[in-house]
């Protein structure tokens, strides 16, 4: 009997088309949502420093299965923010003291990109709220 039951949802998932990654990325969402305050409380930088990135890389692989997710597109943009001015910026007045502009290129540039993807993240959040006329992106445009 229990082969039987086991069976028919199998197949009644698999004719539903459910997504058992979407499934689980929508789990995973939520677990994000309630642990982020846990880096805020971390008193090692550098430990902060070394794990943001693969933070972000974990929440840009979610976003793949779940683009239209606003908790996770905030916190995306959020850390994309934080490792800019946290971090790259940090390096990079560091640089700026020793005189070393060729460092200071180098961090200049990493922040910017990594302020770049937050406000692409954020806008399109806000667009997949608002999409006529062009959305976030469009009224950015317009001057609004």
């Amino acid at each position: 009997m229990n082969r039987t039951v086991a069976v028919s949802l199998a197949i009644a998932l698999a004719l539903s088309g459910c997504d058992m990654a979407a499934f689980a990325a929508g789990s995973t969402i939520g677990v994000f949502v309630r642990a982020s305050p846990a880096i805020q409380r971390l008193q090692d930088a550098d430990l902060a420093e070394s794990a943001l990135p693969g933070s972000i890389s974990q929440l840009e692989g979610v976003m793949e299965l779940k683009p239209e997710n606003a908790d996770l597109r905030l916190l995306l943009a959020r850390s994309y923010g934080s490792y800019g001015f946290g971090f790259l910026e940090e390096r990079m007045e560091r640089a700026a003291v020793t005189d070393d502009q060729e460092q200071v290129e180098y961090f200049r540039n990493r922040a910017s990109m990594s302020y770049a993807r937050g406000k692409e993240v954020a806008m399109q959040m806000m667009t997949i709220w608002e999409d006529e006329d062009g959305g976030a992106q469009g009224a950015y445009s317009r001057g609004i």
